[in-house]
């Protein structure tokens, strides 16, 4: 309620590690190791209910939305990907018979606005679409190689698809694509360690080091951290970096607060660099 000033504890009801938290249309929501998915109460941060139930294996890793439309991806049991689609907010979920039978889960899901079209990366190294707002759903891309696919984004007149290897690939318009080749940035690996900055750029966190970039092709270096990140997300002119270990100290992280140890860092600077050493 004070623009990430103070924190303090809820009880959310998660059991065991969470995966990720995002904030969609007004709500929280939080997804657990356990395959919980849980919401809070429009305007309030300390109030939870489960919209998604825990069960053996599940893992949801990801969330997008197109308005009240919002899709969440990851896997129903041990290696059974899963699509779920939100039609009333988020308030309840509802399974979508996803494209292919594979052994694994999907990775992350994105809404693209340029091309109107929702898509979908998974562990088997493909790309799926969906042009009716994530009803049905086709593949669109298959990489060469037996890897990993990790996100799916837009950056400028781009959407890119970022593997496991990092290999980059591009496409203008979601439908034909161009394997770009290996990449040695470590840029947008982990969605949950990456956003879209104000400038169209990509601010990405790999162990402590925060790099940007605007289209794969070059890296600029911002800063390091003492300490490893664990998550980083932006919410207006608000930077979030948390520690991935509990016990963590905020000492080295230019351009940040001092928090005490294991609690978020905090940045207010909408551009980063402006306030933080440029290497």
């Amino acid at each position: 309620d004070d623009n990430a000033g103070t924190w303090g504890t809820i009880s959310a009801g998660v059991t065991t590690n969470s995966i990720f938290t995002r904030y969609i249309n007004g709500n929280f929501y939080i997804s657990d190791a356990a395959g919980k998915l849980l919401k809070s109460s429009t305007g309030a941060t300390n109030s939870f209910a489960t919209v998604s139930a825990a069960a053996a294996g599940k893992l949801i890793n990801d969330m997008a939305n197109n308005g009240s439309v919002i899709m969440a991806v990851g896997k129903s049991a041990a290696n059974v990907p899963a699509i779920y689609r939100s039609t009333d907010n988020g308030d309840s979920f509802s399974a979508v018979t996803y494209p292919d039978v594979f052994a694994g889960d999907y990775r992350a899901v994105y809404f693209d606005a340029v091309t109107d079209a929702w898509y979908l990366v998974a562990s088997n190294g493909r790309l799926y679409r969906s042009t009716d707002n994530g009803i049905t759903w086709v593949r669109a891309y298959t990489v060469a190689r037996a890897t990993v696919l990790l996100n799916v984004l837009r950056l400028g007149d781009y959407l890119y698809i970022v593997e496991n290897a990092n290999y980059v690939h591009r496409s203008a318009d979601g439908e034909d694509w161009t394997d770009l080749g290996v990449i040695n940035l470590g840029l947008g690996r982990n969605k949950n360690t990456s956003f879209v900055a104000s400038d169209g750029s990509l601010v990405s966190v790999s162990g402590y080091d925060f790099s940007k970039t605007l289209d794969f092709a070059t890296r600029q270096s911002l800063y390091s951290s003492s300490a490893t990140i664990g998550a980083l997300a932006k919410a207006g002119d608000i930077i979030i970096a948390m520690p991935l270990s509990p016990s963590a100290t905020a000492v080295g992280l230019l351009g940040f607060d001092t928090p005490a140890a294991g609690a978020p860092y905090r940045s207010t600077a909408p551009d980063v660099t402006k306030t933080v050493r440029i290497k």
